[in-house]
């Protein structure tokens, strides 16, 4: 199966990892509990055959997919640690998180012939079922594991699929690679370059809980600031909203000399894409693989400092709404099959100056029925790097952001009052 350049560029980026929590399933539930796990997945596999598959190089020696359906992991595991103190937690971070799901630190690099899928179903003692995904990245995208765990539990019911997959990734084949089409992308949508950023601090994984409340009063906030604003007004999402906010009061928190360069990195989804443009690709919102790219806001500690929220969110929001432009995606593609991406050791939106969001509260965690119900919770086994949040839907409009930064770093943002409570 052929890969396009947006799979093959996550060829060096570890397995991507999450977990489920489930509180109802009860000890003497576990059995038919694991039971239809099993069999649901092997059903869902006939719709999402790519996931049992293995990479292999070409002819050409072009990264492919070869769909021979060698299968994906199936772990059982057993915990004694208590599911009401991680519930009581709010299930933060703690050393069990790295026992609950495989391929924790490997990349296809590490071991060639790694299923593109494993499943990890952790019991609890006393009550409780972690279910974790571990994937390959060039498998599939976040919006597309939320497509696939949601098809799962659907086969677990015995429902039709919501969202049939769309597998075929030809849709990003370019006929004609163009060093002209790959100036498309501007070059300030790059991350700036962190070789000598980098920090030996421990870095450490922290949970911050934002309530509905909050995240209304930073829509507020985002509001308020259009109306400082002359001319013509936009809509304000939240989550841009957090997304500002968070950038601002991290990038405090890290003490960084006033004229570091800084990246605030957000990835988009192309399925999204809504421009009054007839250009193609015009992605189906069921398409299965990597259908994400990327827009970065660039600034510097004293000019976030110094500005206005309003500014702040400003240019994130410009750099989002120029990213899903379809000339951006289609410079990215081209640009990808000029050079080799496959190259780079790690991804370029770490080093302890650049913030990378992962993940997002839209995705439909709560649906991920497997007939028991919806679950208690949905985390990271951990986030990927210095510098990365990942965002997930909590209670009705709450958002829980999950941060990785050094320790010193986060010790102060934990100590802002007003990170949590604007």
């Amino acid at each position: 199966m052929y890969l396009s350049s947006l799979d093959i560029f996550f060829a060096k980026v570890h397995y991507n990892l999450r977990v489920l929590f489930y509180e109802q399933i009860k000890p003497a539930d576990i059995s038919e509990f694991v039971g239809t796990l099993k069999e649901s997945l092997a059903e869902a596999l006939v719709h999402f055959y790519p996931l049992a598959g293995r990479l292999l190089d070409d002819d050409c020696g072009r990264l492919a997919l070869h769909c021979n359906d060698a299968g994906v992991d199936f772990v059982e595991a057993q915990t004694a640690a208590s599911f009401r103190e991680l519930q009581d937690a709010h299930f933060d971070f703690t050393p069990l998180f790295s026992q609950l799901a495989p391929f924790g630190h490997l990349t296809r690099s590490d071991l060639p012939n790694l299923p593109l899928l494993a499943v990890q179903v952790t019991t609890f003692l006393e009550g409780g079922v972690a279910v974790a995904i571990s994937h390959s990245h060039i498998a599939m995208d976040g919006p597309s594991l939320w497509q696939f765990w949601v098809s799962w539990g659907e086969c677990a019911r015995g429902i039709p699929l919501s969202k049939p997959p769309i597998v075929t990734r030809t849709i990003f084949k370019p006929a004609n690679v163009s060093h002209e089409i790959a100036k498309l992308i501007p070059l300030e949508m790059m991350p700036i370059d962190i070789t000598n950023a980098k920090s030996s601090i421990p870095l450490v994984d922290k949970v911050f809980h934002f309530s509905a409340e909050a995240m209304k009063k930073l829509k507020d906030m985002g509001v308020d600031a259009q109306n400082e604003i002359e001319g013509p007004k936009r809509g304000v999402s939240s989550l841009q909203a957090l997304f500002a906010h968070c950038w601002r009061h991290i990038t405090e928190a890290r003490m960084l000399p006033d004229d570091q360069e800084l990246s605030f990195i957000v990835l988009a989804d192309t399925r999204r894409t809504r421009p009054n443009t007839n250009l193609p690709p015009q992605v189906p919102e069921n398409f299965f693989g990597n259908a994400i790219t990327w827009t970065c806001a660039k600034s510097t500690p004293r000019t976030l400092r110094n500005e206005t929220f309003a500014t702040t969110l400003a240019r994130i929001a410009k750099v989002v709404d120029d990213c899903v432009h379809p000339n951006n995606l289609h410079g990215m593609i081209h640009c990808f099959e000029l050079f080799d991406v496959r190259s780079q050791d790690e991804p370029l939106w770490y080093g302890g100056v650049n913030i990378n969001v992962a993940s997002s509260p839209r995705f439909p965690t709560h649906l991920v029925d497997f007939g028991w119900g919806p679950p208690t919770c949905a985390r990271p086994i951990r986030a990927g790097g210095d510098g990365e949040i990942c965002l997930f839907p909590c209670s009705l409009n709450a958002v829980d952001v999950c941060v990785k930064l050094d320790a010193l770093s986060l010790e102060r943002l934990i100590d802002d009052p007003t990170f949590v409570c604007p």
